[in-house]
Parts: structure tokens; C-alpha cells; sequence
């Protein structure tokens, strides 16, 4: 592999689907979509690129499964004072300004 996807996913899945995007392109257009009597090298670039994306499928799916759990941590409450575990600005609020709005919230939350 020329890109280490360890290193560097995203720039990983970014050149090998434009590599393989300007190969199809390349090979519909010389050949049309059911003229494939001429293998040239845009075939084997886009082999390549299909071959290298599927070799790293597994590191691409961690890629994707952590980028999901950092975001889901960036969101939760890291103070405590949400009501829901997710942040909602709490954390900047004085402490009689946090017992106001804990007790507004509940009072909706019994509506």
C-alpha cells in the first residue's frame, strides 16, 4: 500500500475513491459502459483502488466506529449538573442560576 491507513484514513479513502472515481470515468468514456474488449491502466488503477479500500476495510470500520464514540463523548455532560447526561451549557451557570433551571426543567419534565 502507498497510504498507511493507520497513519491517515481519511486521506486514505479520499485517493484511492478519486483514483477509482477518475478511473470508471476514464474507462466509460474510452469504452463505453459495455465495450470492454481493451484492458488499459486505468482497469488496473481502478483494481488497485477497489483492492486497496477493500484490504483495509477493518481499519477503516474502527476509523469509523471511533470517530462515532468521540463525538458521542464530546457531547456527554463531563460536570454532572445535566439532567440528561448530555451537555447543555450547564457548566457556566452559577449555582443559584443551576438550582433554577433544575427546577424549571423538572417542572416541565412533569408536564
Amino acid at each position: 500500500n502507498m497510504i498507511d491507513f493507520k497513519k491517515s484514513p481519511i486521506l486514505g479513502i479520499i485517493t484511492y475513491v478519486i483514483l477509482l472515481f477518475a478511473c470508471l470515468l476514464e474507462i466509460s468514456v474510452e469504452l463505453g459502459f459495455h465495450q470492454f474488449d481493451s484492458f488499459a491502466s486505468h482497469h488496473g488503477l481502478a483494481i488497485f483502488a477497489i483492492g486497496s479500500l477493500l484490504a483495509n476495510l477493518d481499519e477503516l470500520m474502527n476509523v469509523i466506529k471511533n470517530s462515532r464514540k468521540q463525538k458521542k463523548n464530546i457531547m456527554s455532560c463531563g460536570c454532572g449538573r445535566s439532567p440528561t447526561g448530555e451537555c447543555i451549557g450547564w457548566h457556566g451557570l452559577t449555582e443559584e442560576d443551576y438550582k433554577k433551571k433544575l427546577e424549571e426543567y423538572n417542572a416541565k419534565s412533569k408536564d
